[in-house]
């Protein structure tokens, strides 16, 4: 984006690269471009997979319909230099932030836009398929809106936000650690809390 404001290179997520520890970023390339299509792709994530690839996540908007999509992946087995085409993994939501665990499931906390609340997802990888298998509500629900509706997407509707923003690291002992931050009796707090993660199987 220039200092007008006009972002030349378009609505995409990218990563830049930096060949002197951060003194100078001279390259970059798109990690998910939606341009074309309408498409946003937003708060991307990225995780390092047990087999070496790298994983992106990304919150998915389509500007034409003022509708999310469910949460869009890329897979890059060249450290980054290119990605898959975005897929969907079927989890219904924004903010998604994974986490791979010891026994290289993949821990999803996210906050989901088809039912309320912060929840877990438990997934895998079958090559470059995404597959879900056990799910948690981890915080929130009825009372806790899923985040703004207006197809504008306008910056006033965002004060109806309640929560989001997860965090996670996984422990020494196996356990997950996940922070986030939430408003509560009308107080904005951060809370955290662990899962124990280690007897799930899918």
């Amino acid at each position: 984006m220039n200092w007008d404001g006009n972002a030349e290179q378009g609505m995409q997520s990218i990563v830049m690269r930096s060949p002197d520890n951060g003194k100078t970023w001279p390259s970059w390339n798109a990690v998910m471009d939606g341009r074309s299509d309408g498409i946003s792709h937003w708060e991307i994530k990225f995780v390092d997979l047990r087999d070496g690839r790298l994983l992106a996540v990304c919150w998915t908007h389509d500007s034409k319909t003022g509708a999310d999509l469910p949460i869009h992946y890329a897979l890059s087995s060249d450290e980054g230099r290119t990605f898959s085409s975005p897929a969907s993994t079927g989890l219904r939501g924004q903010t998604c932030t994974p986490l791979v665990l010891n026994d290289g499931q993949i821990l999803s906390v996210y906050r989901r836009s088809d039912r309320p609340g912060l929840w877990a997802q438990i997934s895998t990888l079958d090559g470059e398929t995404w597959v879900n298998h056990g799910e948690e509500l981890l915080w929130g629900g009825v009372s806790h809106a899923s985040g703004p509706k207006d197809p504008k997407f306008a910056t006033t509707t965002m004060s109806t936000l309640r929560f989001g923003l997860p965090t996670s690291v996984l422990l020494h002992d196996g356990t997950v650690l996940v922070a986030f931050w939430c408003v509560e009796d009308a107080v904005s707090v951060i809370r955290y809390f662990k899962i124990d993660v280690q007897n799930e199987s899918h």
